[in-house]
């Protein structure tokens, strides 16, 4: 039996701006200013008609997610439509579309507080009708109870009713340190989106060879591949685009493409085999780098070192994130730190799901990019401070036994 809460949306204000940018209006001008008034004028009526409400419905394996912003808004957009006013029901409509991705922020942010309560964590993300099936809006629906808890119901063609309501769907772990909730506009097929990220991620051209994994291959090639479910081919995070050759289509790529994304090559690196040499297109769409960063130093232009002291390092090496530390060993002075994204994240983003891949062969693989990381975060630390590499004399590592 799932285990449901229910989260009320607290104090929602309409984004006029972004309501205009989702309406169409790119510019300001006459017909902005227009529009803007029209908006300002009727986000009262919004406010008073929104009845903002989660339903949150923990199962073993996921969490389903059912967000509306009641039926009151609806009828609204109808009464628009009915009076034959339909630059007031677009403004309208889009005005809720902003009180409800801001209903979503507010759910998790909570969502965060009750993962530490219940000790689990998320680690990945799906949208029905993007990365899943619509269908799955049903199950959201039923384990949620969301006809009695929100006043949700699905039809037959899958939509959700009230119109302004929608539903998400999380992969769940045992590490409530990995939280993986955001949406990722680089994995979305909704292009032409106006709430849609620019796209900073690079993409890499690889060709791999016949009788090979795909991701590990794209490994091997210094490429970090993101890969939360450990390989499972559940979170759709290690996707990767065929640009020359044929690579078969696996079950687990239909459960997560749609029959539009696999003709155009879209394929799950994890479960990928290729049985000739084909040329694939890799988005890089993770931080890959680190930041270096002063602690406890004011100026690390002006750091002075003491002609007699001794200096040391000190690690963490964490599930998700690597930090290091440049210690004066004589006075306890923490000079700078340096963190780094734990490259191990490529090989699932759970505990569990490295102790799985550690199992199937992968050891050595997961060694490497750990002491990969840590190497760089040395010698940037090193770097940044001239004269204290030769009296680096210690160094301390604390991580759990898998890490």
């Amino acid at each position: 039996m799932a285990d449901i809460r229910i989260i009320r949306g607290q104090r929602i204000v309409p984004d006029v701006e972004q309501a205009l940018r989702f309406a169409g209006y790119e510019s300001k001008g006459a017909a902005w200013e227009r529009a803007e008034g029209m908006c300002r004028d009727m986000a009262p009526l919004l406010r008073r008609s929104l009845q903002a409400k989660a339903v949150l419905a923990f199962t073993e394996k996921r969490l389903y997610v059912i967000l509306t912003l009641g039926a009151a808004v609806s009828r609204q957009i109808d009464r628009y439509q009915d009076d034959g006013d339909e630059l007031a029901a677009v403004l309208f409509a889009a005005m809720a579309d902003t009180c409800l991705f801001a209903l979503e922020q507010q759910v998790l942010q909570q969502l965060r507080l009750i993962c530490r309560q219940k000790g689990c964590g998320i680690v990945c993300r799906h949208e029905p009708g993007s990365d899943l099936p619509l269908s799955v809006q049903a199950d959201a629906v039923c384990e949620t109870a969301a006809g009695r808890t929100a006043g949700v119901t699905v039809n037959a063609a899958m939509a959700l009713s009230p119109e302004k309501s929608m539903s998400l769907v999380f992969d769940l772990c045992e590490d409530p340190a990995v939280f993986q909730v955001k949406h990722d506009c680089t994995a979305c097929p909704k292009t032409d989106c106006p709430q849609r990220q620019a796209e900073s991620a690079r993409e890499v051209r690889l060709t791999c060879p016949g009788g090979c994994r795909v991701h590990d291959y794209i490994q091997s090639q210094g490429t970090a591949l993101a890969m939360p479910c450990g390989g499972k081919g559940m979170c759709g995070k290690c996707r990767v685009r065929v640009v020359r050759g044929r690579l078969p289509v696996t079950p687990e790529d239909k459960r997560i493409f749609s029959e539009a994304q696999l003709a155009q090559g879209w394929r799950l690196a994890c479960k990928a085999v290729t049985r000739e040499a084909v040329e694939i297109v890799v988005p890089v769409q993770e931080q890959q780098g680190f930041s270096a960063l002063a602690a406890e130093a004011a100026d690390e232009g002006a750091l002075s070192l003491a002609a007699d002291h001794d200096y040391g390092l000190a690690v963490d090496i964490g599930t998700t994130t690597l930090a290091a530390a440049l210690v004066d060993c004589t006075d306890g002075k923490i000079l700078a730190t340096a963190t780094a994204v734990n490259s191990q994240r490529s090989f699932g983003a759970d505990v569990v799901s490295r102790i799985g891949a550690a199992c199937h062969g992968k050891g050595k693989a997961l060694q490497k990019a750990v002491r990969r990381d840590l190497t760089r975060l040395m010698k940037q630390l090193l770097k940044d401070h001239p004269g204290t590499a030769a009296r680096c004399r210690q160094m301390a590592i604390a991580a759990n036994t898998t890490m």
